[in-house]
């Protein structure tokens, strides 16, 4: 049995990261790249577009095959629902909500990772600063990015290859694998 595919989503409604591998190199990375308008009459329906464009993107990198072999599991970061913009989380949860129902709809297994994982995931520490994951990612997995976002992506396809490929992990990584929900089979 070969190892799955994995899709790391670090899903924002500016710059959604992501990442698809299946060992340390990954085969894809990348950005979702959106913006707001700036006129607020407008704001509702930019922002129903804006959803709309963001999860078609997502839909397609689900649907994605990787020299012939598709993605098999997704892993997404939770929502930080301590964020200050209220509105940025309202839209976000909405495109979570679509993505992770597209998953359940397709029977893709999925993985959230809450962000403090992430971050300790990455850096034994869960409550660090963005350029220090980015850091710690180059160190750990000498993988090079000048962007937090694929950065992210690229430590939550780790998330999925030490879960799914049973990789010997420090215990601090291991406790992080514990706090994630995994949805498998639905």
């Amino acid at each position: 049995m070969s190892k799955p595919l994995i899709l790391g989503l670090d899903i924002s409604i500016a710059n959604t990261g992501y990442c698809i591998g299946v060992d340390d190199i990954p085969f894809k990375t990348g950005l979702v790249q959106t913006k707001a308008k700036q006129y607020s009459e407008q704001k509702v329906l930019d922002d129903v577009h804006r959803v709309e464009f963001i999860f078609n993107e997502l839909k397609q990198l689900i649907s994605s095959r990787v020299n012939g072999k598709p993605i098999d599991v997704i892993v997404l970061e939770g929502y930080a629902m301590s964020a200050r913009n209220t509105s940025s989380l309202t839209t976000l949860c909405e495109i979570g909500g679509l993505v992770k129902n597209y998953l359940k709809s397709r029977e893709i297994p999925f993985i959230i990772a809450p962000p403090t994982v992430v971050k300790k995931f990455a850096t034994s520490k869960g409550n660090c600063k963005k350029d220090v994951v980015m850091k710690e990612v180059y160190k750990r997995w000498n993988f090079d990015t000048d962007n937090d976002n694929i950065a992210d992506a690229y430590v939550l396809m780790q998330i999925g290859r030490a879960h799914f490929h049973k990789l010997p992990a420090p215990k601090f990584q291991e406790d992080c694998l514990k706090k994630c929900v995994i949805i498998e089979g639905v």
